[in-house]
């Protein structure tokens, strides 16, 4: 591979209900794109789960930091030495009837690096036919804004976290190669 260059997968699966077969179909697909040359494999959103009803992913849930799924994640991304965006997991948050749907990010030695809980809750309503992730899921309350130049972005991701959450910017400018942060 040319230097400065590196291979990302995209990896697509259909989920289903049973999170050990899904991870058994993951791990496949992760080696594949390790094998292929891929050096960040970014799994899809609840590639773990996908419940034959709302509350399905609730009773996997995990704490942070244990469990089948989260140990899965780290221990493919060492096997396979790749970068492993772990796509969500549904993550114990404090209410007991919901979870946080939360994206891992493992670096190539399955050490976790980084976490996100979504915080933008999808929803519809069709009159007939009806959706809401806030019914199963609690948003997440924690954002940071990378490279945030004037902090525009500031103003509405504190909104969105509101009052209990945690909202910071950092700006990085690059001068003769060298990082400043302001």
């Amino acid at each position: 591979m040319a230097e400065g260059k590196f291979k990302v997968a995209a990896v697509q699966m259909v989920s289903e209900p049973e999170v050990q077969a899904n991870l058994a179909v993951a791990g496949e697909l992760i080696a594949q794109a390790a094998g292929e040359g891929a050096q960040l494999v970014g799994l899809p959103e609840y590639f773990c789960i996908l419940g034959l009803r709302e509350r399905d992913k609730v009773t996997v849930r995990e704490a942070y930091g244990h469990g089948p799924i989260q140990d899965f994640l780290a221990a493919a991304a060492a096997r396979n030495k790749v970068w492993l965006v772990g796509g969500s997991a549904p993550l114990a948050c404090a209410d007991p009837d919901k979870v946080r749907n939360t994206c891992l990010v493992f670096d190539d030695s399955g050490r976790r690096v980084a976490r996100y809980d979504k915080i933008h809750l999808f929803g519809f309503d069709l009159g007939t036919e009806r959706f809401q992730e806030s019914r199963s899921i609690e948003p997440g309350s924690v954002v940071a804004d990378l490279g945030a130049g004037t902090g525009y972005f500031l103003a509405a991701l504190s909104k969105a976290v509101g009052p209990e959450g945690d909202a910071g910017l950092q700006d990085v400018e690059m001068r003769g190669g060298e990082e400043e942060g302001t």
